[in-house]
């Protein structure tokens, strides 16, 4: 009977080492993805931000304060504002590919909108 106890604990405790060690890669594997989904978010942010220098900003004030160089083009920030994301995404692309007078049309590829879209939905203030 003793034996069967040694074993029966020693069966234990290697499975209790086992299901340590399994929860900590599932941790780990958690929080890896957690970190790469919010380093991709980041980088995506700052393309956006490039490409609002690159495109907008000569005509938007394209950051949380500032006015706009083109007193009639909104700045981001009120746009964020005013619209969902959703909504926020069909103006944008709108007014993209259509343009409008003194804005030319641009064709952005999907990660770009997207990127822009992502750089815009950060200047939200968070109350």
């Amino acid at each position: 009977m003793a034996s069967q106890s040694k074993r029966f604990s020693s069966t234990t405790l290697g499975a209790a080492v086992l299901l340590g060690i399994l929860s900590g890669a599932a941790m780990a594997f958690i929080t890896v993805t957690y970190w790469l989904g919010a380093a991709d978010q980041r980088i995506s942010q700052q393309r956006g931000r490039d490409l609002a220098i690159l495109v907008c900003d000569q005509c938007h004030a394209i950051s949380k304060t500032g006015k706009s160089p083109n007193p009639t083009a909104p700045p981001f920030r009120q746009l964020v504002e005013k619209l969902s994301p959703e909504g926020l995404g069909e103006q944008l692309e709108v007014a993209l590919s259509l343009g409008h007078k003194p804005m030319p049309p641009w064709k952005l590829s999907p990660e770009q909108a997207n990127d822009l879209l992502t750089y815009i939905l950060l200047l939200k203030d968070k109350k």
